[in-house]
């Protein structure tokens, strides 16, 4: 194996340039993809990724806030579509009653599952000539491109309903 080239930030950006274009226009065959099932449910631009993270651990409206960087007002917006939809429940862990406990609703999981299924359906389909060593690697790439200061989200949890 070759020894890893390192690119300098002022560097001639050949090597770098298709995968800033490739990384800019990734998601949309995925948005596509799921924007049928995201407009039956009204769940917004962020609902869907709101769903993945709540069945994923994420418990509260300001850790949801600061894994999608957005601001609070605007997932609490969310999060009231998300409510009203039966999708989502958010219960008292305080005892003054101002800290929500989010949970997805048997409804909320499934329609998870439903968006998650096509968007996996897509990305098997547009990378299947790929080996799951290439697969490894390109997952790996793509959280190096994140950063060291993007929040992991667990993977592999099992979905909390309510």
């Amino acid at each position: 194996m070759n020894a890893p080239t390192t690119l300098e930030p002022d560097s001639d950006d050949a090597e770098l340039a298709p995968i800033i274009e490739s990384l800019g226009y990734a998601m949309r065959p995925i948005n596509v993809g799921a924007r049928q099932l995201t407009e039956e449910l009204g769940l917004g631009p962020r609902g869907a990724f709101m769903l993945t993270l709540i069945s994923r651990g994420i418990r509260f409206p300001k850790d949801l806030a600061a894994v999608l960087k957005t601001p609070r007002s605007l997932i609490t917006a969310d999060l009231g579509r998300l409510k009203k939809a039966g999708l989502v429940t958010a219960s008292s862990d305080d005892p003054d009653r101002r800290k929500s406990v989010l949970s997805l609703t048997p409804a909320g999981d499934a329609a998870r599952q439903a968006i998650s299924d096509e968007i996996v359906r897509i990305v098997a389909a547009n990378l299947a000539r790929y080996s799951r060593s290439e697969l490894r690697l390109f997952a790996r790439m793509l959280r190096d491109v994140r950063g060291p200061d993007d929040p992991a989200v667990p993977m592999r949890l099992k979905p909390t309903l309510s």
